[in-house]
């Protein structure tokens, strides 16, 4: 939404520029996205700011009941008028009777006029929605300056310790994990454009050992793999994600159960193979309705539950193309008829070998 205002905002200026022949930017450097070449694209530009000023939640009034046809046909009218009348000089004229204001410049002109109120509407607006959103706008770029996240970094920092991370692998010259390098320019992290950590990927790093509970800070985490590595104990959660989307945790050596708090509805990839892992599946894993990929082949895990929901039934293809994988486990018998072998997701009872 924020980039959208901004982009309207830069439209706006653009348009102006067109029909004052000057420039209407501010000194802040910043390029315009789009280059507006005709008053009608001023006048469209003007009520799309307008309405997104009033979706977004600031106190700008939308026009009642114009549609572009009605805004193009007003401007079209009010341009033939204008036609008709005989070309003055745009130079404000001076007025004898009226007196100078001490201490006042000249009148602005109706650029300038127009320029300093979609600024001010602007600059209204995304405060407005940045303050709904709990962050900080830093204007006039609509938002794009990241913003600091010490505990973030903190948590990070922490993982590096725990994990034995002057020994990881992979990483590339002037991306490691070390002061003077920005947080979001670490290997294998990638922040959102405000500077929180959405993505950690340390595949195949040479992790070793637990994975703290600072990890808890990352909030805004939306994709984990932290597959092939050496990552022991107990299978975190992950509960202080609520975004958590892709979570690949394969070829380690996690140990004890899958926590019941784990699967949640919006995890569309889970993958858990080739661990430690033991005990039953549990039934909540049934909450996972949005389920694109699920592995938790090659383990220890004895039982699996029986759901009517049928939430892997879709999930079907063989070798390279599976999509769900309950092989190499230690399933009791009987097996669920919807994953046990030749069922998609192979499942078979007993020992494997």
């Amino acid at each position: 939404m924020l980039r959208s205002l901004v982009g309207s905002e830069m439209c706006i200026r653009d348009s102006i520029n067109a029909e004052y022949g000057e420039l209407a930017s501010g000194d802040d450097g910043f390029s315009s996205p789009c280059q507006a070449s005709t008053p009608a694209v001023m006048h469209r530009s003007l009520f799309t700011f307008l309405v997104l000023c009033t979706s977004a939640g600031s106190r700008v009034e939308r026009p009642a009941q114009e549609t572009w046809e009605e805004a193009d046909s007003n401007l079209a009218l009010s341009q033939t008028v204008r036609a008709k009348q005989p070309l003055v000089s745009r130079q404000p004229v001076p007025n004898p009777s009226r007196k100078a204001r001490p201490g006042k410049a000249d009148t602005p002109s109706r650029k300038d006029r127009l320029a300093r109120k979609v600024a001010l509407v602007s600059q209204s607006a995304m405060v407005a929605v940045a303050a709904k959103e709990g962050f900080v706008c830093s204007m006039p770029n609509g938002c794009n300056l990241p913003m600091e996240f010490p505990k973030q970094k903190a948590a990070l920092e922490r993982l590096y310790q725990a994990t034995d991370g002057p020994n990881w692998v992979g990483i590339a010259k002037g991306f490691e994990w070390k002061q003077g390098v920005q947080m979001c320019d670490w290997s294998g992290v990638t922040c959102d454009p405000w500077g929180r950590v959405v993505k950690l990927n340390l595949n195949q790093y040479g992790l070793k050992g637990q994975l703290p509970p600072e990890l808890a800070e990352l909030t805004s985490l939306s994709f984990l793999d932290l597959g092939s590595n050496l990552l022991s104990g107990s299978l975190p959660s992950f509960t202080f994600a609520s975004n958590l989307t892709y979570i690949y945790l394969n070829r380690n050596r996690f140990s004890g159960s899958i926590p019941r708090e784990l699967p949640r509805a919006k995890i569309k990839q889970l993958v858990l193979s080739s661990n430690l892992l033991s005990g039953a599946v549990p039934k909540e894993y049934a909450k996972m309705t949005a389920l694109s990929f699920f592995d938790i082949s090659n383990n220890r895990l004895t039982s699996f539950p029986d759901s009517k929901k049928g939430v892997l039934d879709h999930l079907k293809g063989a070798q390279l193309e599976r999509r769900c994988d309950l092989r190499m486990n230690l399933f009791r018998c009987p097996l669920p008829k919807s994953v046990e072998f030749p069922a998609a997701c192979g499942g078979l009872c007993g020992d494997w070998v």
